[in-house]
Formats: structure tokens, C-alpha cells, sequence
């Protein structure tokens, strides 16, 4: 689902009566101004940043050879279009919709804001800087997805470090420039911000057991999956899922394994009796030994090591594909957005 679009539509935002920062000398000659941001709130409160933005050489290249509209002065959008057209994000449209959703999110502006372009049949050009997409896991219990969470947030890293646990969400990659992970309790998460459409407390009532996980895209993995012709949707969740290492814990752990060398086996055994193995041995040798006993024995040797902790088995990505939520619930057919070309 599209839960976030920051980036660059081909309309024309040239006629927006926006405020102006200004930068002054001293004798009151202007440096250098902008036009800044303004704000848009939907029918449902939900509200987008818009502002003034001249279109990419690329914008204006696939509008030419696509038939795309492209304005001299483009608009600049950042928000959740899926909550600003439905009042709610636990459903929503499909990544591949972007194109459309933005064009009906623009259609749906107030009427001081509206933008005459987006009436046109003609499809915007897009420059998309962020995206985020999100799916839903159902857990079966509340009780569970908290488990879950703690289990993730204890026993797994990427390659931006450990999770990290902010509240009740562990984040993956949280400050980093090009992609993050984060998951999160989404029935907890809509008593904090709670739908605005109508019905929104069956729409909370049904998230109960459900575990939300949310992938943020940046401009620089952006540009290399497109160089890599891959295609942004749904599924691409789980490749990043994949991207992150589980430290299984185990309440018994082989001090010995034959498949390791006498210096990984000597590693694992001073790691269960409670040293920090971090500080015995060199860097690059204490993450090569960490990967062999992580391929081997399915433990991860930068954690702390606890004796008394149970075997730890929920991070299963197959488990949680297999209840990865697909179709919207009949109980709320009129609540979901779908352009009217998928209608």
C-alpha cells in the first residue's frame, strides 16, 4: 500500500499565491528569496506540504516521449495522499496507482488551492524523492505482535547496525539517507492518531492483532533500483525484509560445532560464558567469525549472550508472509480509495 509520496508532479503551481522567504543586505537589497511551503488539509483533516518546484530534465523528457504533462513550474508535494483521500490509512491503493492517486489527491484540493491541471485527462510526469509502503501482518493476537516486536528489536541488525526501539516501533535503518525499516503495533499506533472517516472505530477495532511493518525509499535507493530496472510495489517489502540478520537465541547453545574452525569454536565458547568477544579480538575478524557462527548455528555472537532466555523463533519471514494481509476486508468496502480507472 502507498502510505507516503514525497516529490515533484508535473502540474502547474504557478498561479499558488505561496509566502516568499527573503534573504536582505544590509542597505535592504534582496540576496535571494523562495517560495515557501504552504499546507493543504482534506476533507478528512488530513493535511499535504505543497510548493513551487520546477520539473527534472527527466520529468520533462519522459513527459515528451510519454505524452505526460509537464508545467514550466511544477508542484512540490510531500504527505500521505491515502490518508488525505480516505480519512484513514489501514487499506489503501497500490504503489503501482501512484500516478493516479496523485492526480485525483491534487483533484481533491479546496477550492482556493484547486489546480486546473489535474482536471485534464492527461497524466502528470513524477519525480518521486520518497516513498513509503506498507503492509499488514495478522499476528492473531495483540499479545503477540508486542512479542514479535520486542523479539525484533532484541535479536536482529541491518547493515545500518542493531534495531533500534523508539516506544512501542523498532526501526531499521531509522536515520539512514537511503532506506529504512520500521514495524509497529498498528492497532496501539490508531489510538495515538485515530482514523477521521466514518466507521474509523470498526476500522481500529479490526487492526487488533495486526502488526504493521513500513518501508521508507530515499532518492539515492530510488535512483539504484531504477538503474537496476526493478519495480517498486508491494512485494519489494520483503526484499528489504531479507536484508535484515536474525540472532536467533536459544535457551541451549553448542559450545562446538566440527564445521567451525578451533578459533570460531574458542569465539563461541568464551561468548556463551559472558565475555564480550567484541573487545578480545580485531574488528574484521570478530565480524567474519560472527558470520560463519551465524550461518552455522543460527546464534549471533553480537548480542549479549542469556543463559536463561527462551528459544526466540517468531522472525519468520515465511511465517509472516503467509499472513501478510492481500485484500481488503468486506465489511468495508466503501472506505477504501481506488481511482476510477480500477474502479
Amino acid at each position: 500500500m502507498l502510505d507516503w509520496f514525497s516529490g515533484t508532479i508535473g502540474y502547474s503551481s504557478g498561479h499558488l499565491k505561496t509566502n516568499k522567504i527573503i534573504e536582505l543586505s544590509p542597505g535592504g537589497e534582496i540576496m535571494w528569496q523562495k517560495d515557501s511551503h504552504m499546507q493543504v488539509e482534506g476533507s478528512y483533516s488530513a493535511k499535504l506540504q505543497i510548493a513551487k518546484q520546477p520539473p527534472t530534465i527527466e520529468m520533462q523528457d519522459i513527459a515528451s516521449n510519454q505524452r505526460l504533462m509537464c508545467a514550466r513550474l511544477a508542484l512540490r508535494l510531500s504527505g500521505n495522499p491515502t490518508k488525505f483521500l480516505q480519512g484513514h490509512n489501514v487499506f489503501g491503493p497500490d504503489v503501482s496507482w501512484l500516478p493516479y492517486v496523485l492526480q485525483d489527491t491534487c483533484r481533491a484540493f479546496p477550492e482556493e488551492l484547486a489546480i486546473p491541471d489535474s482536471q485534464a485527462m492527461i497524466l502528470p510526469a513524477i519525480h518521486t524523492t520518497r516513498v513509503d509502503i506498507t503492509t499488514m501482518i495478522n499476528m492473531g493476537s495483540h499479545q503477540l505482535v508486542h512479542d514479535w516486536l520486542r523479539t525484533a528489536e532484541s535479536s536482529t541488525r541491518s547493515r545500518h547496525g542493531r534495531a533500534m526501539m523508539d516506544g512501542d516501533t523498532v526501526y531499521w535503518g531509522k536515520h539512514s539517507t537511503r532506506w529504512s525499516l520500521k514495524a509497529y503495533c498498528k492497532y496501539c499506533e490508531m489510538a495515538r492518531h485515530p482514523a477521521t472517516c466514518a466507521n474509523h472505530s470498526d476500522i481500529r477495532e479490526y487492526t487488533e492483532g495486526m502488526l504493521r511493518l513500513e518501508l521508507t525509499l530515499r532518492s539515492p535507493e530510488l535512483k539504484k533500483i531504477k538503474k537496476m530496472n526493478n519495480v517498486i510495489g508491494e512485494p519489494i517489502i520483503w526484499d528489504y525484509m531479507k536484508k535484515i540478520e536474525v540472532g536467533v537465541m536459544k535457551s541451549e547453545v553448542l559450545e562446538h560445532s566440527p564445521n567451525l574452525t578451533a578459533d570460531e569454536n574458542m569465539t563461541l565458547s568464551m561468548w556463551t560464558t559472558g565475555v564480550d568477544v567484541r573487545v578480545m579480538i580485531p574488528k574484521a575478524t570478530f565480524y567474519r567469525r560472527r558470520r560463519r557462527i551465524l550461518d552455522e548455528l543460527g546464534v549471533d555472537i553480537s548480542l549479549p549472550y542469556d543463559r536463561n532466555q527462551a528459544r526466540r523463533e517468531t522472525f519468520n519471514l515465511e511465517y509472516l508472509k503467509a499472513h501478510e494481509i492481500k485484500q481488503v476486508p468486506a465489511d468495508f468496502p466503501g472506505l477504501v480509495y481506488r481511482p476510477k480507472l480500477f474502479a
